[in-house]
């Protein structure tokens, strides 16, 4: 989910001089995540960001845009399912900085925008570990959030211009 609001910087005149208008960008991803292995662990992911998104739109029936957005926030893990990990070191959640960004371009008819983006989201839990309670006076460390993920992504979208 995505919603930002934009401002004009330069207005377009007619046929292909375009509109160019700069914004902020805030949105929120939840993704569930399942291992398949022999000892699933599913976890569910939220990233949330915020950021400009730069656009060209293109004065002509239906008005075509062009846009690039990039964001920044965080990107929160957490794991389900793990009584044991929770009982031990408490809520196995954990986050990290996230960046995402996208390129695309869409059509607008009647304040409904259609179109296409192409985009890639980074972040790093490498190292991340929930803290533990000691065990006979000696650290427990469990390293099982060790992930580092890129998420490429291809995006049909649908939006609506208020």
């Amino acid at each position: 989910m995505r919603a930002g609001a934009l401002v004009e910087i330069h207005g377009g005149g007619t046929g292909t001089d375009a509109r160019v208008v700069i914004g902020l960008d805030v949105g929120a991803d939840r993704t569930a995540m399942h291992d398949d292995s022999e000892f699933p662990v599913p976890m569910t992911r939220w990233r949330i960001t915020a950021g400009p998104r730069l656009a060209l739109q293109f004065p002509d029936y239906p008005h075509t845009e062009v846009f690039a957005r990039f964001g920044v926030g965080v990107d929160r893990i957490h794991m389900d399912n793990t009584e044991v990990l929770e009982a031990l070191c408490g809520d196995p959640t954990i986050q990290s900085a996230a960046f995402d960004g996208a390129i695309g371009v869409g059509v607008t008819g009647h304040h409904v925008l259609l179109g296409v983006q192409l985009g890639a989201a980074i972040s790093d839990h490498g190292g991340d570990r929930p803290t533990c309670k000691p065990v006979n006076g000696q650290p427990v460390y469990l390293d099982v959030l060790d992930t580092h993920n890129v998420d490429l992504n291809a995006q049909l979208f649908v939006g609506v211009r208020l």
